[in-house]
């Protein structure tokens, strides 16, 4: 729920909340950062070294190099992407709920005062402002099914853009 009520328009055309996408961004980015430095790490120890010798230390630095660091940098590379998409649907869900926001505020300016005119050519001309009234409504509605709409399209393009990430080829896991 975006915290945001919208009695002009009657639902909620963008639900979602900015804040707690934004933490979820900040969090994703933070581990991606870890696992970046993880991955140097990892490619510093796999790097030959005075330190120890032979076919045991040359396995453990090719195991270390060509299995974990691949698996680090994978990782990383999966939350980053993770972090940006989540950052490009809160500046969309933010930009979105400022337009509903206005939406709704035009929706509540066109309702009536509620006073009734007493004589009849009053009454016509409050008829004729009701009925512009209610085309403006109809046409702001409209507007606003359309946001929802493009709200919709926006969630479903970053989903995909998730589960393609997921499902792309990964380094095979060792033993």
């Amino acid at each position: 729920m975006s915290g945001h009520g919208y009695p002009g328009i009657g639902f909620d055309p963008v639900p979602g909340d900015p804040e707690q996408v934004a933490e979820l961004h900040r969090r994703l980015a933070d581990a991606c950062g870890w696992l970046g430095e993880a991955h140097t790490l990892v490619g510093r120890l796999a790097a030959d070294g005075p330190q120890w010798q032979g076919q045991a230390a040359s396995a453990f630095r090719r195991h270390l190099g060509e299995g974990l660091a691949g698996h680090l940098g994978d990782a990383r590379d999966a939350l980053g992407h993770a972090a940006d998409s989540l950052q490009d649907w809160q500046q969309g869900l933010l930009a979105r709920q400022g337009r509903a926001r206005q939406l709704d505020a035009e929706l509540l300016a066109l309702r009536p005062a509620g006073s009734e005119p007493a004589d009849p050519a009053g009454l016509e001309a409050a008829l004729r402002a009701l009925e512009q009234a209610r085309q403006e409504a109809d046409r702001l509605l409209a507007e606003a099914r359309e946001l929802e709409q493009d709200h919709a399209a926006d969630a479903a393009r970053i989903a995909a853009g998730l589960r393609q990430e997921s499902a792309r080829p990964r380094r095979p896991r060792g033993p």
